[in-house]
């Protein structure tokens, strides 16, 4: 999707700009090429005229970076509203692929290891449960947040439909999602941390989970709380639990209840632990699933991504098999729904005729969405004749070499890379 990125890097960095000259509520800009407009989103809805003002900007920077293009619709909207508070820009650019649009990886995934993460993740939700306060880090809490934030929104009673919005904003003020620490190799992110931290009410219980290996995340954390607490007499959290979901062991992973005074002499209790797993899932598929692919546009969200993910039994013979067009949902619903008990008969039904179908329709869903974006461009007249016919052959010919050549590539979790399973 060549076409895409260069109008992408020619366009949105002018319009950007042009509607963040008009208000600072603009969050982001992009080129919505599905629905054929520029895509304007803001921290909160502005007043008729701002939309106004913001729209004829736009398009007043549209038609001079592009004079041949005299259409310029624009579509303002909030951001879409989720059940924690993220911390960081989305920027629309991340709701594109992480890889090609037409790649078809495959994961698999042994039904042991999947079920002890769900049952490690439903152990460290119970240990969070009586918190005011959940806090994790990009990229690795990322794909935990939005599933426990979920879980916990859907067990609530039913409401009307009206008092929603309102309802999901005031809840997602307990499960907070941060950058990680550390990213710019400044302090920037542990600063961003603090200041929200020093914002709370006072007393605070506040529990803080990080997945990853070694459990860097965790103890980072917990260097820069120290460091803060015992240099801040205003520091408001009473209690604070740190725990890490790891799946390797190191000499630094340390567990322990720790006061940490303030100057004033006024304790804080902080606790570490650490929750042991064979693979931590998320951590090992997150470049895949669209966790943290870039940090300097501030991806946080799951990214679309085509895949096969199949689960292994004891035996590892596959008993399931899921073909999907969005990997990090297929991951969380393997993560939330209620386990099928794998029969015999089924898995001598999951044929390879099967699975290459199921590849087969998702391949044909990718590539009707990459169609209709190009079309809408050159409906936009953003691309030109030449460029349309030409991007057409190639989308069939990427597609029809990746049903050819399927599967091709496998995740190795060992390697933490994909190799030729041909």
């Amino acid at each position: 999707m060549r076409w895409q990125q260069s109008l992408e890097e020619k366009l949105i960095p002018a319009l950007q700009t042009a509607a963040v000259n008009v208000t600072k509520y603009v969050q982001s800009v992009g080129l919505d090429f599905l629905n054929g407009d520029v895509l304007v989103v803001t921290s909160t809805w502005p007043p008729n005229e701002v939309r106004a003002a913001v729209r004829a900007a736009v398009q007043e920077t549209g038609r001079a970076v592009r004079p041949d293009v005299e259409h310029w619709p624009v579509h303002i909207r909030r951001p879409h509203s989720y059940p924690f508070t993220p911390h960081a820009v989305i920027a629309p650019r991340a709701l594109i692929p992480t890889l090609r649009p037409e790649a078809m990886p495959v994961f698999d995934i042994p039904l042991v290891t999947l079920m002890e993460l769900r049952s490690s993740e439903q152990r460290i939700r119970e240990m969070g449960a009586d918190f005011d306060y959940v806090v994790t880090f990009a990229a690795g809490g990322t794909s935990a947040v939005n599933r426990w934030s979920w879980l916990y929104w859907d067990s609530l009673p039913r409401m009307h439909p009206v008092d929603v919005p309102a309802a999901l904003e005031s809840f997602a003020q307990c499960y907070h999602l941060f950058p990680g620490l550390g990213w710019s190799k400044t302090d920037r992110e542990a600063d961003q941390f603090l200041e929200w931290l020093g914002q709370r009410p006072e007393p605070t219980r506040v529990f803080i989970f990080d997945t990853g290996t070694k459990g860097n995340g965790p103890r980072t954390a917990y260097n820069v709380l120290v460091e803060r607490i015992e240099r801040a007499d205003d520091f408001r959290p009473s209690v604070i639990k740190i725990v890490g979901l790891v799946d390797g062991n190191d000499p630094d992973q340390q567990e322990g209840v720790h006061w940490i005074r303030r100057p004033n002499g006024r304790p804080v209790k902080i606790e570490i632990r650490y929750v042991y797993v064979d693979r931590v899932l998320s951590e090992d598929c997150q470049a895949i699933m669209g966790y943290g692919t870039n940090r300097k546009l501030g991806y946080l969200l799951p990214l679309r991504n085509n895949a096969v993910v199949r689960l292994l039994d004891e035996e590892g013979q596959v008993v399931h098999v899921l073909a999907t067009t969005a990997l990090a949902s297929a991951f969380h619903g393997l993560m939330t729904n209620e386990p099928r008990e794998a029969m015999p008969e089924i898995a001598q039904r999951l044929t390879p005729e099967r699975e290459r179908a199921m590849v087969e329709t998702i391949l044909g869903i990718a590539k009707n969405d990459e169609n209709i974006r190009l079309h809408e461009a050159w409906a936009w007249g953003l691309i030109d004749d030449r460029v349309y016919r030409g991007e057409r052959r190639g989308i069939e010919r990427r597609y029809r070499l990746a049903l050819e050549r399927y599967p091709r590539d496998r995740w190795d979790f060992e390697k933490k890379e994909f190799v030729d399973a041909r």
